[in-house]
C-alpha cells in the first residue's frame, strides 16, 4: 500500500457522532494475482476486475499496480505456462483500456498500471540458464513480450530430482527448475541433478532473494507511481498516452537485466542498482 499524503478524493468515511473517521486511506495498492493459490484457469478478466474494484471498495485506492504472473514451481506443464501468459495479456489489456472503462462505469479506480514482474523473472532465469550451459537466447536479444519466452521455455521444465514438500515430505509438483535455483553444473553433476549449490536469485521455486532484488521492485513501483502522480493528473486521452509510455519505460528499465542508464541514477539510487 501507498498511504495518501495529499488531498483525498476517494475517502472511505464513517460518521461517528459528530466525528468523521477515515477507515482506509491509501493512494495505491500493488496487487498480485497468485497463481498456485488460484488455479490458472480461474484467473480470468472478471476475477482481475473484481480484485481491482475491491481494492477501491475496501482500501479506498485510486491506483492499482498489477503484477504479471512469473514462472514458478507451480507451473508444471508447458500448457500452464501458456495459460500464465494468457492471464498476463488480460492484465495488460485491462490496464490499457481502463481509462475508457472507468469513464463509462465509474469504478472509483482511476489508474491501472502493470508491473512486469513475470518478465523480470524471465530475464533472470534465462540469464542464469545461459550461465548453466542451456542453449537459450540472451533475454535482451529477445523482444520484450511473453511469446518469445514461451517459444524457448522447454529448459524450464528441467527440474531437480530431489523433491521436497512440507517437513521434508516428497512433492513432485514443488520441485524447482534447475535454471531458476542452481548456481553451477558441478554440484548438479555430483548429485545426478538431485540437488545443487543454490544461487542468490531464488530461494526455491517460488520466492526471490529480496536482499538481491528488492531494490529493483521498490524502484519500479516508485517509477510507475511517478507516471501517475508526477505532473498533470488529468485523466484525458493524452494523459493516458503519456502514462502508457512512462509505464513501458519504467518496466523496460527496471524489470529487465538491462543495465541502469546513468540518467536514471542519483547519488543515492546509484549505490543500489
Amino acid at each position: 500500500f501507498v498511504r495518501r499524503t495529499r488531498s483525498l478524493r476517494n475517502r472511505n468515511l464513517a460518521a461517528v457522532g459528530n466525528d468523521t473517521k477515515v477507515w482506509f486511506d491509501y493512494d495505491a495498492i500493488v496487487l498480485r494475482i497468485m497463481h498456485g493459490w488460484i488455479e490458472i484457469e480461474k484467473i480470468t478478466e472478471e476475477l482481475i476486475i473484481v480484485g481491482i474494484m475491491k481494492s477501491n471498495e475496501v482500501f479506498g485506492v485510486e491506483t492499482v499496480i498489477l503484477l504479471t504472473i512469473p514462472f514458478t514451481n507451480n507451473v508444471v506443464t508447458p500448457h500452464i505456462w501458456e495459460m500464465c501468459q494468457r492471464a498476463n495479456e488480460i492484465m495488460r489489456n485491462i490496464s490499457n483500456t481502463w481509462h475508457a472503462r472507468d469513464e463509462k462505469e465509474k469504478f472509483g479506480v482511476r489508474n491501472v498500471l502493470v508491473m512486469e514482474y513475470g518478465m523480470y523473472n524471465n530475464h533472470l532465469i534465462w540469464t542464469n540458464g545461459r550461465n548453466l550451459g542451456y542453449d537459450v537466447s540472451h533475454p535482451l536479444d529477445l523482444p520484450y513480450d511473453d511469446r518469445s519466452f514461451v517459444n524457448e521455455s522447454a529448459f524450464l521444465f528441467d527440474r531437480l530430482t530431489k523433491k521436497y514438500g512440507p517437513a521434508g515430505t516428497l512433492r513432485e509438483e514443488w520441485s524447482p527448475s534447475i535454471a531458476m535455483v542452481c548456481n553451477d553444473r558441478e554440484s548438479l553433476d555430483a548429485t545426478n541433478n538431485a540437488t545443487c549449490n543454490r544461487n542468490r536469485l531464488f530461494r526455491d521455486g517460488m520466492h526471490v532473494c529480496s536482499e538481491t532484488f528488492g531494490h529493483r521492485y521498490g524502484v519500479v513501483v516508485a517509477c510507475l507511481l511517478g507516471c501517475v502522480y508526477n505532473g498533470n493528473t488529468a485523466n484525458d486521452g493524452s494523459t493516458q498516452e503519456r502514462i502508457r509510455a512512462c509505464e513501458r519505460s519504467c518496466n523496460w528499465q527496471f524489470m529487465s537485466v538491462r543495465p541502469i542508464e546513468e540518467g536514471w541514477l542519483g547519488s543515492t539510487l546509484g549505490a543500489f542498482v
